[in-house]
């Protein structure tokens, strides 16, 4: 008996140390597989995403220009061109255009183009046969009511300009603002939240050949126009636009009571008009010349009491496609248009800028297509409904970001990378845009004030196999113990939105 109950206890321990032995294989396999899952992956920098600045983004950053005479309202019939400005996130629309408004006779929109309509010679031909011809001609152009409706439609601020030219040309001024007055009224009845109108477009830009106002008569006439606007509609916002940033002061101080949103015009150069050198853009954290007339402004209206002044871009975009023979390189991608737009995007976002808007939506004429396959700074085609630019990714990134704070972060600019953090609005969680003006592919490790528990979308815009093509494609980022990891190629731009 008691051999038998000796070999029983040691079959026991036996089998004790056996279970124990294999409990803790087990347990050092279980943690070697939890070592090996929060494995964090190699990265080349870290983004730690800290408090607000104080800064908050315009609500109207991701505007474009509706030029009337070159969209074909037969093509908005199937309800795309709308849909693609809701997916873009279009925010603001500028009406009718730049400086076709010098010409553009609201109540009669038919006349040619660049018409000046009350030109004595032209007024005295101008008979019921003419003007049926007129309608007929141009039937199917963009009407201020059509305009309105996409507004409407598409939760767009509408942005509508005052035709000052003719007046001031053919010495009708009294005429001419009550004109401006019953667009204003009309504009009212359209839709009563209206506020934006936008003061002719660049006096003084071709002094010499007489197809501007003049720099000193535009001063001059501010005040009757803005007195006889706001008397019926005292919420107007104007926004005038001279091409003499060194006049702006003097704007400020004699007429700044009278307006309430400066028009810079910018189109993207490295210097010099139709001049890039991607070497400078590569190099420049932010645009020098805009980043002082920026600062030069805020000074301005503040030495002069003029605080209610904002400074807004209703013309902004990357180079024209003819670039002067020393570019370089000496043709641009639609991939190159992208980034430089989001470039500009993010100093509108970092410097408060209260309104940007892009030119053009369609710049296309009957007599003359725009080739969509190549580097072209439309927005939608004129006959094709359904394409849209690939730049869409890139406004659609910034249309997430307006009206959220900024947040400090850690970026070292000299690695290449120029970044925009933004808590958004409403409490939808965090928002980084990032653009790699570098060549170099760098992985980013992400933290944001709480850790990261949720990735909702992102994407990633690089060049394609093809000279013209864009590479857009939904990233899919590493998330591990409440940060983010991912990786952004050389000369890309990236977003990514978190909660």
């Amino acid at each position: 008996m008691r051999m038998n109950r000796y070999k029983s206890n040691k079959l026991k321990n036996t089998l004790l140390l056996f279970f124990a032995l294999t409990m803790i294989s087990c347990e050092k396999k279980v943690l070697a597989q939890e070592e090996e899952e929060v494995k964090v992956p190699e990265y080349d920098g870290s983004l730690v995403i800290g408090e607000p600045t104080g800064e908050t983004i315009s609500s109207l950053l991701t505007g474009v220009n509706a030029v009337y005479a070159h969209e074909d309202m037969n093509t908005w019939l199937d309800g795309k061109k709308l849909n693609n400005l809701k997916e873009t996130g279009i925010s603001a629309m500028r009406y009718p255009g730049g400086h076709v408004v010098s010409y553009w006779d609201w109540e009669f929109p038919y006349h040619e183009t660049y018409q000046e309509f009350w030109n004595p010679s032209y007024e005295a031909s101008f008979d019921d046969a003419k003007r049926n011809e007129l309608m007929t001609k141009h039937q199917d152009r963009m009407l201020l009511d059509d305009y309105f409706n996409i507004c409407q439609n598409g939760n767009i601020e509408p942005v509508i300009g005052i035709n000052m030219f003719q007046g001031w040309k053919y010495d009708r001024t009294e005429e001419a603002i009550q004109k401006a007055v019953t667009l204003v009224e009309h504009a009212l009845e359209q839709d009563p939240t209206v506020k934006y109108f936008f003061l002719d477009n660049e006096a003084g830009h071709q002094p010499t050949k007489n197809n501007h106002i003049p720099i000193d008569d535009y001063i001059e006439l501010i005040p009757a126009y803005s007195q006889a606007i706001k008397a019926v509609h005292p919420g107007a916002k104007l926004i005038p636009n001279i091409m003499n940033w060194n006049t702006v002061k003097r704007m400020i101080q004699e007429t700044g009571q009278h307006w309430d949103v400066y028009d810079q015009h910018w189109y993207y150069s490295s210097g010099k008009w139709s001049y890039f050198n991607l070497n400078h853009w590569r190099d420049e954290v932010e645009n020098k010349q805009q980043a002082d007339r920026v600062k030069q402004f805020n000074s301005w209206k503040n030495q002069f009491g003029m605080h209610h002044l904002e400074m807004s871009y209703l013309e902004w975009n990357g180079p024209p496609p003819d670039l002067t023979e020393d570019s370089f390189p000496k043709s641009l991608s639609n991939t190159m248009l992208g980034l430089i737009q989001a470039d500009q995007l993010m100093f509108f976002a970092k410097n408060g800028i209260h309104m940007a808007i892009a030119w053009p939506m369609t710049w296309q004429t009957s007599s003359q297509d725009v080739d969509v396959n190549a580097y072209n700074r439309n927005l939608l085609d004129r006959d094709d409904s359904n394409w849209l630019s690939p730049s869409a990714t890139i406004f659609k990134a910034f249309s997430y970001v307006q009206n959220g704070k900024i947040l400090n972060n850690n970026n070292d600019a000299a690695k290449g990378l120029r970044v925009l953090t933004v808590e958004r609005d409403q409490g939808k969680g965090y928002a980084v845009l990032v653009i790699n003006k570098s060549n170099a592919p760098q992985t980013l490790e992400i933290t944001v004030p709480g850790g990261i528990k949720t990735f909702i979308v992102g994407k990633h815009f690089t060049e394609g196999t093809a000279p013209k093509d864009v590479n857009i494609e939904t990233i899919t980022p590493e998330l591990i113990e409440g940060k983010l990891y991912q990786k952004i190629q050389g000369t890309s731009f990236m977003y990514v939105l978190v909660e």
